[in-house]
């Protein structure tokens, strides 16, 4: 099944460029970020689970400067999107893409070399630590 963070954050964001007031589009958006926060924490409780106490830094570093890469060129491509489509239809494309990565990892973790979710745990454990320390 898709996470519910992200599909809550997802369904947000899509929301939002369709509401037709401001308070709407504030209230939304805290649900959203109520989603957000169960990514935050899922995100940390697999990253201590899945590496070793000697690579945790590193691929915790690893993943916020990919994010914050990330949003970088989000914020850029935002720029030119509000410029076309509208400050409030920009919030259907994170939405779109947030849709497209719950479905994603629901699909991944359904039917995936591993056969489930529970079996993944071993394999991340020994990825994540043969990275070498």
């Amino acid at each position: 099944e898709p996470d519910p963070g992200t599909v809550l954050l997802g369904v947000s964001f899509a929301a939002i460029a369709f509401l037709p007031s401001f308070i709407a589009i504030v209230l939304v958006g805290g649900l959203g970020g109520l989603g957000h926060g169960v990514n935050v924490a899922a995100w940390y409780g697999l990253v201590q689970r899945a590496t070793a106490d000697s690579v945790r830094g590193r691929v915790i570093g690893a993943s916020q400067a990919f994010e914050q890469c990330a949003a970088a060129l989000a914020m850029v491509a935002g720029a030119f999107l509000v410029d076309e489509i509208g400050a409030q239809l920009v919030y259907v494309v994170p939405g779109g893409a947030l849709a497209v990565a719950a479905a994603t990892a629901a699909l991944a973790l359904k039917s995936g070399p591993y056969g489930s979710a529970r079996g993944t745990g071993f394999v991340l454990r020994k990825r994540v630590d043969d990275l070498g320390a």
